[in-house]
Formats: C-alpha cells, sequence, structure tokens
C-alpha cells in the first residue's frame, strides 16, 4: 500500500508540472478561462494515471471473459485455453425451444400471420443443421439423445403450426414447458464443460505462478447485468481463492465485455480501496455513492407533500 501511495504522489508532482508548462503543451491550459474546470480536469487525468499505475504494480490477474481464462502478469497476456465447443452446443439446444416460442410470443390466437409463419420457415433448415452435426456421432453418447429429442420435438411443433395454419398460445406454453427438464440437463452438462475447462487452466497457472503470486491474484469478471446474480464464474473463483463472493480479488466488471475496459475497471476497485482507506478510514467508502450519505440525511428531513 505504501508503494502505491508514493506512486499516487509521484504521478500528482509529474502532473502539477504539465500545468506549469508552455499552454501549446499543456492540455490543462484550455480550461484557463474557467479554473474550475481545470481543477476538474486535473482530477480526472491524476486519478487515471495513479490507476494505471496500481493496476500494473497489483500482481498477476486473470480476466474471465467468458469463452476463456487470460493471465496478466509482469506486462505479459497470456490466453488460456478456449471452452470446450459442447458447452456452447448444448446451452443452443437449450435455447432452441426458447427460439420457437419468440417466434410466436406476440401472436394472438387464431390464424398464423404471414410474418409469423416466415419466421417459422426460416428456423427449419437450421435444426435440421443441428440435427445433422449431432448425428455425426462426434457428441457424447450421454448427450446426443437428448439432443436430439429437443431439436426433433421443436421441429415437429414448428411444422404442426405451419400445417395449421393457426396459433394457440395454450399449445405454444405446452410445448415450451415439455423442454423444461431436458432444458436444465442441458444447462447442468454446459455448467461442468466450463468449470472443468476453467479449473484445469486455474490449476495450471497456480502451479506456474506459486504461492507467492498466487496469494496475490485477482480476478476480474466481465459480464451482463442480469448474469451477475449467482454467476458461475464469480461462483467458481469464489470458491477457488477462498472468497465469499464479490470481494478486494474477485470484481465483476459489469456490462464492461471489451478486456481493456474490464481491467480499467478492476483499478478503479484497487485505488478506491486505497483512496478510502487514506482519506475516509474506510476502505469501502469510494464503492458507494459519494451522495448517498448525504442524501439519506437530506430526504429524512424532507416532506413529500
Amino acid at each position: 500500500m505504501k508503494s502505491i501511495t508514493r506512486t499516487a504522489s509521484v504521478v500528482f508532482c509529474l502532473s502539477f508540472f504539465l500545468i506549469s508548462t508552455d499552454a501549446s503543451a499543456n492540455p490543462y491550459a484550455k480550461s484557463a478561462s474557467d479554473p474550475m474546470q481545470a481543477l476538474n480536469i486535473f482530477f480526472r487525468a491524476t486519478y487515471a494515471q495513479a490507476r494505471q499505475n496500481v493496476l500494473e504494480h497489483s500482481g498477476p490477474i486473470i480476466v474471465a471473459t467468458g469463452n476463456r481464462l487470460i493471465l496478466v502478469d509482469q506486462g505479459q497476456r497470456t490466453v488460456g485455453t478456449t471452452v470446450d465447443r459442447a458447452y456452447h452446443d448444448l446451452k443452443t439446444v437449450a435455447h432452441t425451444p426458447i427460439a420457437v416460442y419468440c417466434a410466436l410470443a406476440r401472436e394472438p390466437d387464431g390464424p398464423l400471420k404471414e410474418e409469423a409463419a416466415q419466421r417459422l420457415q426460416s428456423v427449419l433448415p437450421l435444426i435440421d443443421g443441428a440435427l445433422g452435426a449431432f448425428e455425426g456421432g462426434v457428441y457424447d453418447a450421454e448427450d446426443t439423445p437428448r439432443q436430439q429429442a429437443v431439436l426433433k420435438g421443436c421441429k415437429q411443433f414448428v411444422e404442426g403450426v405451419l400445417r395449421s395454419g393457426r396459433v394457440s398460445r395454450s399449445e405454444l406454453i405446452g410445448f415450451i414447458r415439455q423442454n423444461v427438464v431436458h432444458a436444465q440437463e442441458n444447462l447442468d452438462r454446459a455448467t461442468a464443460y466450463r468449470i472443468d475447462n476453467y479449473h484445469a487452466q486455474a490449476m495450471a497457472w497456480r502451479a506456474e505462478l506459486g504461492p507467492e503470486k498466487w496469494a496475490a491474484l485477482r480476478v476480474v469478471i466481465p459480464g451482463s447485468s442480469m448474469a451477475r446474480r449467482h454467476s458461475l464464474t464469480t461462483q467458481y473463483f469464489a470458491k477457488l481463492l477462498g472468497e465469499q463472493g464479490e470481494s478486494d480479488r474477485i470484481v465483476y466488471a459489469e456490462s464492461l465485455f471489451d478486456e481493456q475496459k474490464a481491467l480499467d475497471r478492476l483499478g478503479t476497485h484497487l485505488f478506491d480501496t486505497q483512496i478510502g482507506e487514506d482519506f475516509f478510514s474506510d476502505r469501502w467508502r469510494m464503492h458507494r455513492d459519494a451522495l448517498g450519505a448525504s442524501a439519506a440525511h437530506y430526504l429524512d428531513g424532507l416532506s413529500m407533500d
């Protein structure tokens, strides 16, 4: 932590020097007519520089992108093995009944509209192609019969709707609920594929890094907002690192799928923790809305009448 503080001080001095130099080379000079804007720009620039330095000296980092793990250590970036193809294929089959449902979800009971019929027609060759892949015998014998049953069931339902030329919402709901068990079984198997892939790669890197570096390891997980709750990746790394979930070592970078933006999010997490400790004596203070406590206090006295 002391090295972080010293680095931030150096960055501050360098940035102050920039402010004092010739205006043609000084990015702050453009705001000279507005001293408050110039001061705010100075804060943002020095913060960004200090954050980057903290990130570069934070120890090894694993970026869990979903399809693969990426290890960043001392400026070296190592891309791990990609998740087994079966993971994606099992999820795709699980999604196929939902795709059929989506094609008809907004259609009322009654005659099948031309636009909806075209949507259903377009999915049939895709289902046939998927069936061909599983009939080729390249997948696990335990998984293949279930995939064929789901895909054939989807094809049969679509063809039935096209033949009748009518939409029945009760039949649509019945169809999709028939696939719940198979879909969950696929998700269970896909989960095993992904975690096993993560674990094999993580164990290989732990052996390479050694105990000291491994103890300093941090993980950043880019992911969607909906997937944050009970995230598979967060759960895996929490167990691996002995954490309760998201923590000082495990950061979920919500909706930041670009690798560098996810790393910047980790840098913000690390540096804000340092600021919280040094400025507020509360390491999590910067992780909350700066105006949150003030808002709560002010709202207590605000009448809504």
